[in-house]
């Protein structure tokens, strides 16, 4: 082919090209389809999940998380003392949540409060029961565990394990009790509660031991067993338990520890493992507070080190240090941990 000018030239080399593009087929590689968005409307405050990707590139089942940048707390409600024809809100301490419900010890109204939280932007005062109501032992309630239609509640004031039925929460009504020397229940101070299967596990501040109360019948929960720092277990003052599988996982303030206990035998509880401050490669538990345990590991709020501490707990008879973040850590969010109480575990 000759061109007798350079632009005639030119002329026929883009006419060539587009008869080409016409001829051949071109393909594209198309977009990739995301769906399975969690959560799919609305403002997100916590990390975006996308479960299913369609396209080339993935690998079959890939998964990809997107975290945002900034999250921002929204406030959504609030009840305070006293409000919605008498709220008993007085110094709670802790809070159990089941389904539209959220249990209360108030230690300061020697009460258990239960609140509708269907609407969370309105949370609205549903029933109480306070101390003496039909019996009820309420003085100074530190921790509730509910399981089905009762509420378990840790009081301190009144040295009891205290046993609520709330199937009607406008209602909640005294179901029985066990105090501290009842067939040898050993419930001084009262202060952390944590309910598995037929027994009710409770961490006697005072009394240092965890008593373990049979609550196969709740009117009338007995003394199974209990065990003391005198076993070699680290129970002095004990504050939190948390149940989780054979094991129950107790913060002892007096031994700065995680003291491990096994309940395999609830009638023969027997210590399994501890691990104390600056154990490992620098434990913090200098006054431990709050324990909450997931899979193979136990998360305690420890007050006087200011600090988370994440214990692995996949060897019971040997807890190791994992981790911590104290106040003030972390780049470039700061922790604010200056308190350490999430107090007690409910």
């Amino acid at each position: 082919m000759s061109c007798r000018s350079l632009s005639a030239c030119i002329i026929r080399l883009v006419f060539l090209s587009l008869l080409i593009l016409l001829i051949v087929p071109v393909t594209c590689t198309a977009a990739p389809a995301v769906t399975g968005i969690s959560p799919s409307s609305g403002q997100n405050t916590t990390s975006v999940s996308i479960t299913d990707l369609a396209g080339t590139g993935f690998e079959s089942g890939a998964n990809i998380t997107l975290t945002p940048v900034n999250v921002t707390p929204v406030h959504k409600g609030s009840i305070v003392d006293g409000t919605g024809n008498g709220a008993k809100l007085s110094n709670p301490y802790s809070v159990y949540v089941v389904g539209n419900y959220a249990y209360v010890p108030s230690f300061g109204s020697n009460a258990l409060e239960i609140v509708d939280i269907s609407n969370p932007k309105y949370p609205v005062h549903k029933g109480n029961i306070t101390d003496g109501m039909g019996g009820a032992k309420l003085d100074s309630p530190y921790s509730v565990y509910v399981v089905g239609n009762y509420a378990y509640v840790a009081s301190a004031g009144s040295n009891a394990l205290e046993i609520v039925d709330i199937s009607d929460p406008t209602n909640p009504k005294h179901k029985g009790n066990i105090t501290d020397g009842m067939g040898g229940a050993n419930l001084k101070g009262a202060w952390s509660v944590s309910v598995s299967g037929n027994y009710a596990y409770v961490t006697s501040n005072v009394g240092k031991v965890l008593e373990i109360v049979n609550v196969t019948d709740p009117a009338n929960p007995a003394h199974a067993a209990s065990i003391s720092s005198a076993s070699g277990a680290a129970l002095d003052n004990p504050v939190s338990v948390c149940v989780s599988g054979n094991y129950a996982y107790v913060t002892s303030a007096g031994d700065n520890a995680l003291e491990i206990v096994d309940i395999s035998v609830p009638t023969n509880p027997t210590h399994a493992g501890s691990i104390k401050d600056g154990d490992g490669s620098g434990a913090l538990l200098n006054d431990p507070r709050c324990v909450y345990v997931v899979g193979n590991y136990a998360y305690v709020a420890s007050s006087g080190s200011n600090a988370l501490e994440i214990v692995d707990i996949s060897t019971p008879n040997s807890p190791q240090h994992k981790g911590s973040i104290k106040d003030g850590g972390g780049d470039p969010i700061c922790a604010n941990l200056s308190s350490g109480y999430l107090y007690p575990e409910g």
